[in-house]
């Protein structure tokens, strides 16, 4: 057992190493000192591009702490540069410079091009101080980050779904995945790692004329009839089962506020009289006319006032409610 416990961390030592070797060589940072051990606080000699050296502890080095001299030279507390040490960095990292070559200061910008063709404009105190293509930067960070694609195979199965990618794509481009209820979803592999989430069945999918059409259809087989859909508080036309048109927001929809014709069918007059009996008054009309329509109405102690059928419902005489 303790032979096995003793090549396991071998084996995590030989990697961690393995791991700062690599992010000091893509850093330009020569290691002139033995790697010995495997904390967060050892520390190391180092030599930057430049020639300086200073020791640093491993956990500032991944912080992003680079030389000491370098960065004063980008924080500008050195008052000219050598432009011939800015030349040699770019020499070093196969780089090109595109700007003229003429007298500079720690602040002016120049134009560079990497070696894989990237060109950007750069202050050339950032280039003394590490900083370079923010383009290979990016691609790079994304392969540092990236899980192989087993993992979101994995992940899906977890949660009862599907991952139907096949790979992992560059930094940025989503993976698609199928759910336990069968939607198809896209996800970036950063988000699908902190929530496993399909959009629909949580109810946050963006909404379409597509995604509505199938709302209003499950709970009223009814249909979407507009093109365009410009937002929630914005009208659009519908037709219900029956084949009635009319004009309601998604708001209005989502608050079961569906067809008005089919409503008011469902009524009577026998519905408003009972309303009226309900709260000991009188209903005064002899036809339905259209249920947002107001009409009159007499509570018990003789106020006559004007409500709509859902008025009277629920608030019904204003005046005794008023006192």
């Amino acid at each position: 057992m303790q032979i096995e416990v003793e090549c396991y961390m071998n084996t995590v030592l030989f990697e961690f190493k393995k791991t700062i070797r690599t992010y000091l060589k893509n850093k330009d940072i020569a290691l002139i000192s033995p790697l010995k051990g495997a904390g967060w606080h050892d520390k190391l000699s180092l030599k930057c591009i430049c020639g300086h050296e200073w020791p640093s502890e491993i956990s500032n080095i991944y912080a992003g702490k680079g030389c000491l001299e370098c960065s004063k030279v980008g924080r500008g507390l050195k008052r000219r540069i050598d432009f011939n040490d800015v030349l040699k960095v770019i020499k070093k990292k196969k780089g090109t410079l595109l700007s003229p070559v003429e007298k500079f200061s720690s602040t002016d910008k120049i134009d560079i091009e990497c070696k894989k063709g990237h060109s950007w404009n750069v202050i050339i105190s950032s280039i003394l101080g590490g900083t370079w293509c923010p383009e290979c930067a990016n691609v790079e960070r994304g392969e540092r980050c990236r899980e192989p694609i087993e993992f979101f195979i994995e992940l899906a199965r977890k949660n009862g779904g599907e991952c139907l990618s096949k790979k992992t794509l560059p930094s940025g481009e989503k993976l698609k995945f199928r759910c336990m209820n069968g939607h198809d979803f896209s996800s970036a592999p950063g988000n699908v790692k902190k929530k496993w989430a399909c959009a629909e069945c949580a109810g946050t999918k963006k909404l379409s004329i597509e995604v509505i059409n199938e709302r209003v259809f499950e709970k009223y087989q009814g249909e979407c009839i507009s093109k365009v859909y410009e937002g929630c508080s914005k009208g659009l036309f519908f037709k219900c089962v029956k084949g009635h048109k009319f004009k309601k927001s998604w708001d209005e929809v989502k608050q079961d506020r569906w067809c008005i014709t089919c409503k008011k069918e469902s009524l009577s007059l026998n519905d408003y009289h009972a309303i009226a009996r309900r709260n000991e008054g009188s209903f005064d009309g002899d036809s339905i006319l259209a249920l947002n329509k107001r009409l009159q109405w007499t509570c018990k102690k003789g106020h006559t006032f004007q409500a709509t059928f859902k008025g009277a419902q629920e608030a019904w005489c204003k005046i005794c409610f008023k006192g």
